[in-house]
């Protein structure tokens, strides 16, 4: 199917940031936390909400695709009262622009002075995360590597960079995770969220519909070309006249 991300209006993401606002209520979390790139280890789980929430991507695409490196300095944190997106200047317009409809939404971006200074932008970023999760007796994550699912959840969330920064002596806060629940939604946003029928969805499927065409005019092309005998089993025919329309849902 084409990307779409392009066409990832706000009114779009505001659909389905409501969609993931009522996924975290019905999880009993208080917000929903994605950190992406270096600052979660990768987290992969973090990364496919974030291109579902913000960049259209959905469909058979969604737990394969790559997060565009652009991204990878990004931080969002949802509640039910406010959301707060950190990027990076080059972002902002972006940001800004697909957030426009999500009600308190704060973009965060340093000033050109920090992002110049290494250090400056780590402590401003530290920051920055410090303020999305102040208060927080509850966020939900999306955990989706082996580590996340027979490991303890607070330990794996404990280890990715930034949320340690939240425990530097200069900042006295202490561990994030010692007096805050983790839940990790990765199962409820597979079942849920991301086989979700909306706007978005129906333009993938509507860019495929010409391929799927052309596989299934394919396979009638085989199956009538097949020899028929009298008595003889069809099946293995019948599945080798199927290969476009399997190649078609496996590959696209």
């Amino acid at each position: 199917p084409a990307d779409v991300s392009d066409t990832a209006s706000a009114l779009h993401c505001r659909d389905r940031w409501l969609a993931l606002q009522r996924l975290r209520a019905n999880a009993g979390a208080e917000a929903v936390l994605l950190v992406l790139g270096p600052d979660s280890h990768f987290d992969r789980g973090g990364e496919v909400v974030f291109n579902w929430l913000l960049n259209g991507v959905g469909g058979r695409d969604l737990l394969a695709a790559p997060l565009d490196s652009r991204y990878e300095e990004c931080a969002v944190c949802i509640r039910a009262t406010g959301s707060k997106v950190f990027c990076k200047r080059k972002l902002r317009e972006e940001m800004v622009t697909k957030t426009a409809m999500w009600e308190s939404c704060e973009v965060i971006v340093p000033t050109a002075e920090q992002e110049a200074d290494q250090d400056e932008y780590d402590s401003f970023k530290t920051w920055a995360f410090i303020d999305m999760v102040a208060g927080l007796k509850s966020f939900g994550v999306a955990i989706r590597s082996s580590e996340g699912m027979s490991s303890d959840l607070k330990m794996v969330v404990e280890k990715w960079p930034l949320v340690q920064a939240h425990a530097f002596d200069d900042f006295g806060l202490g561990f994030l995770t010692m007096r805050t629940s983790v839940i990790n939604l990765e199962a409820m946003l597979q079942c849920e969220l991301y086989p979700r029928w909306d706007l978005l969805s129906m333009i993938r499927a509507r860019s495929s519909v010409p391929n799927l065409a052309k596989a299934w005019g394919e396979a009638m092309l085989l199956h009538d070309r097949q020899p028929r005998k009298a008595g003889e089993d069809h099946l293995a025919s019948a599945v080798a006249a199927a290969a476009p329309l399997v190649d078609f849902f496996e590959y696209g």
